[in-house]
């Protein structure tokens, strides 16, 4: 599951959004737990198919739909490069 977030398409859209320095979770996964408590399809509680499958969740930090892999506005923008890796 890729998790949604939106992003930004101008400088000044991507300063609002992510200033420089910010650790926001849209932005950067610096400030990210090291463990997320999850829920629904990821803890299924009356399917025991679903509770032996694999899983794969995919937290957003990139602001570009997980398509990016460029620099701009001073940025980076690598969501292609986070779900190639996974």
């Amino acid at each position: 599951d890729l998790e949604g977030g939106g992003w930004c398409h101008s400088a000044a859209s991507c300063r609002t959004r992510c200033p420089p320095g910010t650790s926001d979770d849209l932005c950067s996964s610096k400030a990210y737990n090291t463990t997320v408590d999850q829920s629904g399809l990821f803890r299924p509680a009356h399917d025991p198919f679903l509770d032996g499958a694999n899983k794969v969740w995919v937290r957003y930090c990139s602001s570009d739909a997980h398509m990016g892999d460029a620099e701009a506005f001073g940025l980076q923008f690598r969501g292609a490069r986070i779900v190639r890796a996974v």
